[in-house]
């Protein structure tokens, strides 16, 4: 049997803050990865995806983590260029080239 997930507590500010990190470390890889196999379709996600960094949800996830939503923007974009130059696949840049951001 498996073992219930536990909360987190809301005033372990540690593991809070390392919960949004997690949010916008995916948002960061999921904006950067998406495009890898060079679909047409992956266009769209890839918009939406640098898009959030725009949104009022960024910003608080932002806010949470206690980074600017205008750093995380220049993030994405600077890794989704980077990655798109490397021509590596989404796996071989994410372990030879991209460093987490945001300490989680």
């Amino acid at each position: 049997m498996t073992a219930p997930a536990r909360m987190i507590d809301p005033h372990d500010h540690a593991a809070t803050r390392s919960l949004w990190a997690s949010v916008l470390q995916t948002a960061l890889e999921d904006a950067i990865r998406y495009g890898d196999q060079g679909k047409t379709e992956n266009a769209i996600f890839i918009n939406n995806s640098l898009s959030w960094f725009d949104s009022r949800d960024c910003r608080a996830v932002c806010h949470f983590v206690g980074v600017s939503a205008q750093s995380a923007k220049a993030a994405a974009h600077r890794w989704r260029e980077q990655f798109e130059a490397s021509g590596m696949t989404w796996h071989k840049f994410r372990k030879e080239k991209f460093t987490p951001v945001v300490g989680a």
